[in-house]
């Protein structure tokens, strides 16, 4: 697997992502070049590795654009994107993800994307959005820490027992409703947004392309 991770102070609680699987999926992990080197060197690394491997991306994104490279002009559009990104096999835990891979699906292999995942507090902080007035903070410490497990557990285990890209999304999907479901029944009332959040990240998530490609 190849792992894109343009790491800043917003992005380090994906960095537990990383550890799981250097520590217990059997697969070598590689990385592109760091951020101090150019936006070319890193381009063609990914262009020249091996194209049977996963590639995730783990940062920041919106529905025409991922940051693969902190630097000013590391944002990676989707023209670029179709072209790096040729016959490749992708997971992006990104925001806006599902859109952003709508748009080059013609070009890639297979991928899994995401909406959007509400993943700082500064984002339900908003007095506009009613949905999120009460005790927000702590609503999303424990989304986040939720989708953080439920991610080292379903990635690690397809790696280990050589799913399909269907059967990593299913397996996803399948502890996302676990989750919703204990939340819902809860009594407290952030434990219930949590699961709103939850059911929210399973409806916007897509699978696109061969999805009996392998995440080996």
């Amino acid at each position: 697997m190849i792992v894109i991770y343009p790491k800043d102070e917003t992005t380090t609680f994906l960095s537990d992502i990383i550890s799981e699987l250097i520590e217990k999926a059997i697969a070598k992990i590689d990385f592109p070049p760091s951020e101090s080197y150019s936006r070319e060197e890193i381009t063609t690394f990914l262009l020249a590795s091996d194209s049977g491997r996963s590639i995730l991306y783990l940062g920041h994104g919106t529905s025409s654009e991922i940051y693969y490279y902190i630097r000013k002009d590391g944002a990676l559009g989707p023209d670029d994107a179709k072209r790096i990104f040729k016959n490749r096999k992708l997971i992006f835990l990104s925001c806006r993800s599902a859109e952003y891979l709508i748009a080059i699906k013609d070009n890639a292999k297979v991928g899994i994307g995401f909406g959007n995942i509400l993943s700082h507090k500064r984002e339900v902080t908003d007095p506009k959005d009613k949905k999120y007035e009460y005790d927000s903070y702590r609503c999303i410490d424990i989304f986040r820490d939720k989708l953080i497990t439920l991610f080292k557990i379903c990635i690690t285990e397809s790696y280990l027992s050589n799913y399909t890209y269907l059967q990593f999304y299913n397996a996803l999907k399948l502890r996302i409703n676990k989750i919703i479901c204990s939340c819902s029944l809860s009594k407290d009332t952030t434990e219930r947004l949590v699961g709103e959040l939850m059911f929210d990240l399973r409806r916007e998530m897509i699978l696109v392309g061969n999805s009996n490609a392998t995440i080996m």
